[in-house]
């Protein structure tokens, strides 16, 4: 289950969150009005989505 956090929240906290992807393997969803927007992933799982294309 990714973490979810309201886009305004991740700007002011997006170094944390950074760090809650390469050092705790969590995924990040940006939300706005309550609907996923964008997600944060680590390199390396973004490498494996892309071999999968």
């Amino acid at each position: 289950m990714a973490y979810e956090i309201p886009v305004t929240q991740a700007r002011a906290e997006l170094a944390e969150l950074i760090n809650r992807v390469v050092y705790g393997g969590e995924r990040v969803v940006v939300t706005r009005h309550g609907k996923p927007l964008v997600a944060l992933v680590s390199a390396a799982d973004l490498e494996r989505l892309e071999s999968l294309r």
